[in-house]
């Protein structure tokens, strides 16, 4: 199975082929705005389908304007082979995943959701929207991963805030990000030492534009810096 992933960041967007569970091709491209990200979804499953979508997509929430022109400064063209089998999947990175705590295959109400959690996660989530619409024309079946998925395991006693009852019981909790990063570090990790992911116990520190610490405890989260919205951290 071929699976294209797309994952957006606050200004560029990086994608990878997959083969089964071998990475075939990867790339990435400056996607600074609305028109520059929707330009870039297209062109990239334009360039392994074979096919148009849409000249134009609405962004959930506004219009935004047609996209920019294909430039091949974001592109170099060794990143985009010229005949590339197209992939059997299309897999959107998605950091806020409110209410739904696995991977899911997108619809309306998996897309409805992530436009709730979007109030919590304003810009990664929009911008994950972005590319779920720009990519839904062209026949392809979409799956969303969520970031706050791997801490779906944390304890009560490390997800709820000294909050009034009636605060905590409208959904404001502690989720946890970059679970992603995590779950493949922690997949690493277990390689190195030759056993299973869920022997780990581990303290795992993401750093980068964004940082945050985790505590594992048999492969599962149990705690975190992060909270309701990524702004908390370190």
């Amino acid at each position: 199975m071929r699976i294209l992933t797309l994952n957006y960041g606050s200004t560029n967007l990086k994608w990878a082929v997959f083969e089964d569970d071998v990475r075939s091709e990867a790339g990435r491209c400056e996607a600074t705005d609305d028109a520059q990200l929707q330009a870039a979804v297209q062109e990239i499953l334009r360039s392994r389908l074979g096919r148009s979508g849409p000249n134009a997509v609405d962004a959930p929430s506004t219009r935004t304007s047609a996209p920019a022109a294909y430039s091949p400064k974001a592109f170099p063209a060794d990143e985009l082979p010229a005949t590339p089998q197209p992939p059997d999947a299309v897999v959107h990175r998605v950091v806020h995943g409110g209410r739904l705590e696995r991977p899911a295959v997108i619809d309306a109400a998996v897309l409805q959701e992530i436009t709730r959690a979007t109030a919590f996660s304003p810009i990664h989530n929009r911008r994950a929207l972005i590319g779920i619409h720009a990519a839904e024309r062209f026949g392809v079946p979409q799956i969303a991963v969520f970031d706050t998925a791997f801490h779906a395991t944390l304890p009560d006693v490390a997800r709820t805030y000294a909050l009034p009852r009636e605060l905590r019981d409208r959904g404001i909790r502690r989720f946890g990000f970059h679970g992603l990063a995590f779950s493949s570090t922690l997949q690493q990790t277990a390689d190195v030492l030759g056993t299973a992911a869920a022997d780990i116990n581990a303290i795992l520190v993401h750093l980068g534009g964004g940082c945050s610490v985790r505590a594992v405890e048999g492969g599962r989260s149990i705690d975190t810096s992060m909270g309701l919205t990524p702004l908390e951290g370190l």
